[in-house]
C-alpha cells in the first residue's frame, strides 16, 4: 500500500510505501515531510488556500490525538489508585502482596512518561 507524506513549503507530496524504513524528505529542500496517510487527498501545488486548510486538519487532528492521550493517562493513573486503595484495605496475602507491587510499578511509569497504555485486567 502506498502513503503520502507532504512537505507544506513546497506544497509537494511524495509517496511511498506504507512501510519506509526512514523519515521521508521533500525531494525539492529535503525538509522532513510530514504522513498524510493513504486517504487523504492531497491539493493541486498552484491551490495554496486547500494546502493551508490541509495543515490546519492535521494540526487539528494532532491536537485531538494529544488530548485523547492525556485524557487517557489522567484516566489510567485514577483508576490505578483506586484500585491500589481497594487492594490496600483488604487483607494481606502473597497474591495481593504482588499484585498491589506492580500496580505500583505501573503508577509510577504512567506518572513519569507520556501517554502510556492502562492495565486492562487487575
Amino acid at each position: 500500500m502506498r502513503a503520502a507524506w507532504a512537505c507544506f513549503d513546497c506544497r509537494k507530496a511524495v509517496r511511498h510505501a506504507l512501510r519506509t524504513p526512514d523519515d521521508v524528505v521533500c525531494p525539492q529542500c529535503g525538509d522532513a515531510a510530514p504522513y498524510l496517510g493513504y486517504k487523504i487527498p492531497v491539493p493541486r501545488r498552484r491551490d495554496i488556500k486547500a494546502w493551508r486548510a490541509l495543515k490546519a486538519d492535521l494540526q487539528r487532528a494532532a491536537q485531538r490525538t494529544a488530548e485523547a492521550a492525556y485524557q487517557d493517562r489522567v484516566r489510567c493513573i485514577h483508576d490505578l489508585e483506586a484500585r491500589l486503595v481497594d487492594l490496600e484495605t483488604r487483607p494481606a496475602n502473597e497474591g495481593r502482596r504482588r499484585l498491589i507491587a506492580q500496580l505500583r510499578a505501573h503508577l509510577e511509569r504512567a506518572r513519569s512518561m507520556g501517554p502510556t497504555r492502562c492495565w486492562s485486567r487487575w
